[in-house]
This record gives structure tokens, C-alpha cells and sequence, in this order.
């Protein structure tokens, strides 16, 4: 299984990146102090824009969201809308419990992955009175990157509702000199 998958990874050319310090370039000038805002709704899309952006050096600039169906859900659903059931959203603790696993295990594993920084994310919790639930990750140290002129922070909010079982990852990294 491991094979396979890896062998689907480079045939759509996601094959993680690692960056190094050599391969961090000075910080390209910008136009503007608010970086380009990108929305998905497709997991891979989104990967392989986080996979561009590190290879253009804009790692440490972007805006991205990313509106999508769990991977959990769409296996529940066999990708037909239809099939969403009312339990599907973040007043179950079976959809909470599925999601954090997919975060934690998954989601921010791909993000250190395709961006090829390993981020150490600390998580923060929120629960709005309209009922969303928002896991705001955060990352605001060196990266790794000890002694470099070049520092960012990043952050993602991944957010559910009680709604339907959509989850909306806000992306964020943003340059902190």
C-alpha cells in the first residue's frame, strides 16, 4: 500500500520537498504587505500550490483556504452528496474525534511535507456560540532555521460547523520582519 501511494504521489508530481538553509534565498520584494489570497476546494490542489510556493521562494507569503470534505467523510459518502447524513458535523463526537485524527495525522503532516519546513504547530481550541468549532494551529519560532535573517510565522484555523461536515483550513504565513 505504501508503494502504491507513493508511486500515485509522483505520478501527479507531489513528491514532497525538503528546504534547507542553503536553499533559502533573501526575501523577494513585494508590492504589497497583505499576501495573495488563493481558495480551494480540492486537497491536492491546495498541496500543489503550497508545493509552488515554496519553490518560488513565497513560502513565507501566502493566504490560502481550502473548503473541502474530509477524506473521512468522502469514503462515508462514496462521493455522493446525497449520502451526507445529519450526524456528519461537529456536534458528533465521532466526526470530531475522525477530524482531529485527520489534522493532526494527516493534514499537518502534508502541509510540512509539500511547504518542506517541519512546522511545530501548538494548537489552540475555540468554540463559537453559533456553534463552529475552530482549531487554530500556530507557529511563530525559528522553523528550524537557527540564525536566519528571515523570519515568518504561520498559522491555520481549521473550522466545522454544525451545519454539514465541510471544513474550511485557512492557511496563513506571514513574514515577521
Amino acid at each position: 500500500m505504501g508503494r502504491r501511494k507513493s508511486q500515485a504521489a509522483a505520478e501527479r508530481n507531489l513528491e514532497p520537498i525538503k528546504i534547507s538553509t542553503d536553499s533559502i534565498k533573501k526575501r523577494p520584494r513585494r508590492d504589497s504587505n497583505e499576501p495573495p489570497f488563493k481558495k480551494f476546494d480540492d486537497l491536492e490542489m491546495f498541496e500543489t500550490y503550497l508545493k509552488g510556493e515554496s519553490w518560488d521562494n513565497d513560502f513565507d507569503f501566502l493566504h490560502a483556504r481550502l473548503d473541502y470534505y474530509p477524506p473521512f467523510i468522502r469514503n462515508e459518502i462514496h462521493d455522493d452528496p446525497e449520502k451526507i447524513k445529519p450526524t456528519m458535523n461537529n456536534r458528533s463526537k465521532k466526526f470530531v474525534r475522525n477530524l482531529h485524527h485527520h489534522v493532526d495525522k494527516h493534514l499537518l503532516k502534508q502541509i510540512n511535507d509539500m511547504v518542506g519546513i517541519e512546522y511545530k504547530f501548538k494548537r489552540e481550541e475555540e468554540k463559537l456560540p453559533d456553534g463552529r468549532l475552530i482549531w487554530r494551529y500556530k507557529d511563530e519560532s525559528d522553523h528550524g532555521f537557527e540564525g536566519l535573517d528571515r523570519r515568518w510565522a504561520v498559522e491555520v484555523d481549521v473550522e466545522c460547523s454544525p451545519n454539514d461536515p465541510t471544513v474550511i483550513v485557512d492557511m496563513r504565513s506571514i513574514p515577521l520582519d
